[in-house]
């Protein structure tokens, strides 16, 4: 019996890491994502703990895992009924199934593309003169010193309160 409850221990907690491990996972991707588009620790931090938090409610991080762990120990032993004497009797050969869940490799795929993501958006540049400024271009340094705006002329007008009585002043000459 001894052997048994440490069976259904070792799945639970199997369970409860892959599902950490999701959590986890989802949050590193959408937190790098989000700091390579705005170099923002706090928005990354925010988001990335939202995203902990949403994975953790969707999967019940924190739920009882022994049900479903016994269900998996069924399945694993190709049992319909979990019979604690059959089992008793074979608790010599009873060995802790290892489980990966199907679904966290799409967690760590997703991590992955985030990393390339961030690693790439250096190179990318977003706006309207994206194209402007390239080694292939041979008049980019032109292009780039008609887009510098330049002083042309200022005027400057100064009124004073009303309450003086002095007239308004105008000039062009900073």
């Amino acid at each position: 019996m001894n052997q048994l409850k440490k069976i259904i221990s070792n799945v639970s907690w199997q369970l409860f890491t892959s599902d950490f491990l999701k959590c986890l996972l989802a949050m590193l991707s959408v937190g790098i994502l989000v700091f390579g588009f705005t170099h923002s620790v706090f928005w990354s931090l925010f988001l990335g703990c939202l995203t902990f938090i949403f994975i953790a409610y969707q999967t019940q991080l924190f739920r009882n895992r022994q049900p479903q762990a016994i269900e998996v120990i069924h399945q694993k032993l190709n049992a319909e009924q979990l019979q604690i004497e059959r089992l008793l009797s074979q608790t010599q050969s009873l060995q802790v199934p290892t489980l990966w869940n199907k679904n966290l490799h799409f967690y760590g795929l997703a991590l992955l593309l985030s990393l390339c993501a961030y690693a790439l958006l250096p190179f990318v540049k977003f706006g309207k003169d994206s194209n402007i400024t390239t080694a292939n271009n041979p008049n980019a340094e032109i292009l780039k010193q008609n887009l510098i705006p330049k002083f042309q002329s200022a005027i400057l007008t100064v009124t004073p309160p009303a309450y003086t009585n002095l007239p308004q002043k105008s000039g062009s000459e900073l």
